[in-house]
């Protein structure tokens, strides 16, 4: 291992460190894939390194809940040869994923491309989003707005659907994420 790819390794654990407030025995580990996850759309025209992969971490941090979840990055490497330290990019609000094809035309020159010219761009999905493993997808939910529709429901029967659905989620979600403290370290 070149000592390029143990920072690559070393900077991804720590900066997991720092968002999931994982103990240090506790080390995710990271599985490098051959194939990204997201590529260049087309008519952007840049050019770029790259390596891509999965970081895995427990399921539950207290081992209440076995298993696994697989957070996918993309490390975009900088031509530099001494870099500062990686800019870590997530994407906003729930279920948002970063690991896609229009997040890197954000590495056009007039945009972020000049981030490169001094350091890595670390692009990381959080749990949960449409490329982590598992996806927690919730398609009964986002159809409320068309079930309301198609049956004509007035606004209290639509709310009344909304909460008996969110009563559901919450049940799954204190299943994946059983203590307290895991779903205040969540949110």
């Amino acid at each position: 291992m070149s000592g390029n790819q143990l920072f690559n390794i070393v900077s991804i654990a720590v900066a997991l460190l720092i968002a999931t407030g994982l103990r240090a025995q506790e080390l995710p580990r990271v599985e490098r894939t051959s194939d990204c996850l997201a590529t260049v759309p087309d008519g952007i025209n840049i050019e770029f390194q790259s390596d891509c992969g999965y970081v895995v971490v427990p399921q539950s941090r207290n081992g209440g809940v076995q298993g696994e979840v697989r957070l996918p990055y993309m490390r975009i490497h900088s031509a530099a040869p001494k870099r500062d330290a990686p800019l870590f990019m997530l994407a906003g609000g729930p279920g948002g994923t970063i690991v896609k094809n229009i997040t890197l035309a954000l590495l056009e020159p007039e945009l972020l491309g000049g981030v490169l010219d001094t350091r890595d761009i670390v692009l990381i999905d959080q749990r949960g989003t449409y490329n982590s493993k598992p996806y927690l997808d919730c398609p009964g939910y986002d159809a409320l707005p068309f079930v309301a529709l198609r049956d004509r429901l007035d606004p209290d029967a639509t709310d009344a659907l909304a909460r008996k659905a969110l009563t559901v989620i919450g049940r799954m979600v204190s299943i994946w994420l059983p203590t307290t403290t895991s779903r205040t370290r969540l949110m």
